[in-house]
C-alpha cells in the first residue's frame, strides 16, 4: 500500500504541479474496549456523511481524500483511541478564497456527522514542501499516519505478550486480541476524489477490499494482523528502526 500511495502522489504532483495538500486529524473520545467495533462502525458512517456534505460536494477546491484510520491504546486507563489521518488535496487557490474550511468549522462538521458534541479535538494543517518536494513530503505525512502505535513495545521476557521476532519487539496479547476483534471487516484506508481517480486510472489493485481485516482467532495470528494492518508502510521496520 505504501507504494501505491506514492505512486498516486506522483502522478498528482505530475499532472498538478500546483497542488497543495492538508493533513486533516479527525478525533472521538476514548472508548473503552467492548465499545471500540461500534465506536469505528459509528466514526467509518460518519466520515461517509462528511465527505458527502454539500460544504465539502460543493466545494470545486477541494479535490480529494486519502483516509488512515490508527488506534492507539493508553495503558494507564486502559481505553482505546481510534481516529482518522486524511491527506487533502486542495486547488493552489484554496487559502485564499472563502472556500477554505477553518479548524473550528471541521469541528462543527465532525460533531454533527458523529452526533456528539463532546468531540472537541480536530487538527487541520498544511502540508509544506519539503526538499523531496510536495509528493515526498506528503508521503512523509502517509508514513507518520499508518506507524504501529504504543502497544507494541522493544522488550524481552515479558509475560501474556507475543514476539515480533524478526523485529525483537512485542506486543500485548490482551490489546491485540481486541484490535483483532474490532478490525474484523474495518477499511483500514480509503481513497475518494483525485486520490481514487489516478489510482483507477494507473490501474492499481484495488487495496481497499485487500485490506481489509480477514485473519483466524488462533493467538499465531496477531503476526498476521501487525503485518496486514501495517505492511503498506513495513510498519514493524521502520518503527524498530526509529527506536534504535
Amino acid at each position: 500500500m505504501w507504494g501505491q500511495f506514492m505512486h498516486i502522489a506522483e502522478q498528482i504532483h505530475h499532472d498538478r504541479p500546483k497542488a497543495q495538500y492538508m493533513l486533516l486529524t479527525l478525533t472521538v473520545p476514548n472508548c473503552r474496549a467492548e465499545d471500540l467495533k461500534s465506536t469505528l462502525k459509528s466514526m467509518q458512517s460518519a466520515y461517509l456523511k462528511l465527505i458527502r456534505r454539500s460544504k465539502i460536494v460543493k466545494n470545486t477546491d477541494i479535490k480529494g481524500f486519502f483516509k488512515t484510520l490508527e488506534v492507539t491504546y493508553n495503558a494507564k486507563s486502559q481505553t482505546y483511541h481510534p481516529h482518522f489521518h486524511i491527506i487533502t488535496c486542495v486547488a493552489p487557490r484554496y487559502f485564499k478564497t472563502e472556500t477554505y474550511i477553518k479548524r473550528e468549522e471541521w469541528l462543527k462538521l465532525w460533531q454533527k456527522c458523529m452526533q456528539d458534541d463532546s468531540i472537541t479535538q480536530v487538527d487541520i494543517r498544511k502540508v509544506k514542501a519539503t526538499g523531496k518536494g510536495f509528493a515526498g513530503a506528503v508521503a512523509e505525512v502517509a508514513k507518520y499516519a499508518s506507524k504501529p502505535s504504543d502497544y507494541l513495545k522493544k522488550v524481552n521476557n515479558v509475560e501474556d505478550t507475543i514476539a515480533i521476532t524478526k523485529y525483537d519487539y512485542r506486543a500485548s496479547t490482551a490489546v491485540l486480541k481486541v484490535l483483532m476483534e474490532a478490525l474484523k471487516g474495518v477499511r483500514l484506508i480509503s481513497y475518494s476524489g483525485i486520490f481514487k481517480d489516478i489510482k483507477a486510472e494507473l490501474k492499481l489493485e484495488d487495496e481497499e477490499k485487500s485490506n481489509l481485516i480477514k485473519i483466524g482467532a488462533e493467538d499465531t495470528d496477531f503476526i498476521a494482523l501487525f503485518t496486514q494492518i501495517y505492511r503498506w508502510d513495513i510498519g514493524l521496520k521502520i518503527y524498530s528502526n526509529s527506536e534504535e
